[in-house]
């Protein structure tokens, strides 16, 4: 693949931001544009015949990269939607506890708050089963982890989690942005209730569109009461009288009228992931980041996550004065993130190490 061609940001930009958005390849680009182009001047794009198939086919992309069935996978709106889906599905008692990630992002923690359950933070980021033994009682109903930190980019093992979880009946929801699109996953072989992840950051897809995968164990036991007209298995929309039934799976959560444009870019987004394969996607990911890590380390900066965390595709660095090398760094066109006075830089498959060469001299000066 020619990334130069398939990535124009890159005749731009050196774009170490994939963490807080990542940029739109050519081909998504493309895509949504002519079915932009298409409601502009041939009207609606129509349901069955035009929008079905492309966002079957995403959904089958989706299910075949993270390793799991179709029917396993809904498209939401983002991963907060997510979220709320999941808290909305599992059947609390009034006095059921929710265990949080105590440094987690906002997207996490503010659906939790706002839920009606007692609330306890668990700090996850060292020995996470040793601090999560001494948080869960009788009472512990579920917990809610970030797969990777948002910016000390520590992985959290989502089996070792999972199946602790799972042999005391705790439903287990995991924020997979940071990680989805980076770190291979099979889910249906890990052990979690509720996965969901964005497409707008390392999925490289439009805002408001992502997915949710519920294990399909687990969508037997849930509440079932999130239901649009959408959620029903429609064969046309001629005659309203008599509704037909649910559909299976995962997709009844899909209740109201989809982002038509984010899924006909979407799905252009998919498929580079599922030509290039998710090992390969890691291994370029994982060989830039310990590029980095060699460098900052000889340069005795700060850094995170530690080295003894797993790797990920964020790498965060402190300097005496982190925002005004931020600020040099922007005026250089290299974009990054400050995040809590950390500078993150987050590379995807797409970079290469003639860019970090470039940033590094920058950093240096």
């Amino acid at each position: 693949m020619n990334m130069r061609e398939l990535f124009p940001i890159k005749n731009k930009f050196i774009y170490f931001n994939s963490a807080s958005t990542g940029p739109l390849p050519k081909p998504a680009y493309k895509k949504i544009k002519e079915m932009a182009r298409y409601t502009c001047f041939d009207g609606e794009i129509e349901y069955f015949n035009i929008l079905k198939p492309v966002v079957e086919s995403l959904r089958k992309n989706i299910a075949f990269f993270f390793g799991c069935k179709k029917d396993e996978i809904a498209l939401c709106k983002n991963t907060s939607h997510g979220i709320l889906l999941s808290l909305l599905s599992i059947p609390f008692r009034k006095t059921d506890n929710i265990i949080v990630q105590e440094d987690a992002f906002p997207a996490i923690k503010v659906p939790a708050i706002y839920s009606g359950q007692e609330i306890r933070f668990c700090d996850f980021s060292k020995d996470p089963l040793k601090n999560l033994k001494k948080k869960i009682n009788k009472n512990t109903k579920a917990v809610i982890i970030d797969w990777v930190h948002f910016y000390k980019g520590y992985v959290l093992d989502l089996k070792e989690i999972g199946n602790f979880c799972k042999e005391r009946d705790i439903y287990l929801i995991v924020d997979g942005i940071q990680g989805a699109g980076v770190i291979p996953l099979t889910l249906n072989k890990t052990p979690v209730d509720f996965f969901m992840a964005h497409s707008a950051k390392w999925l490289l897809g439009p805002q408001g569109i992502g997915f949710m995968y519920i294990n399909p164990d687990t969508f037997k036991k849930i509440n079932k009461k999130y239901a649009g007209w959408i959620s029903l298995d429609w064969r046309d929309f001629s005659d309203f009288e008599e509704f037909p039934p649910l559909r299976k799976g995962t997709q009844l959560f899909e209740e109201g009228t989809f982002n038509s444009l984010g899924a006909f870019g979407w799905n252009e987004s998919i498929k580079i992931f599922v030509k290039m394969g998710k090992r390969e996607i890691y291994k370029k990911i994982r060989n830039l980041i310990l590029h980095l890590r060699n460098i900052f380390k000889e340069l005795k900066f700060e850094i995170l996550p530690e080295e003894t965390s797993s790797v990920s595709g964020i790498i965060s660095f402190k300097t005496p004065e982190p925002e005004k090398l931020y600020k040099k760094l922007l005026k250089n066109d290299v974009i990054v993130s400050l995040r809590n006075g950390f500078i993150r830089v987050s590379p995807h498959f797409f970079n290469d190490k003639e860019e970090i060469k470039k940033f590094e001299k920058i950093i240096r000066d």
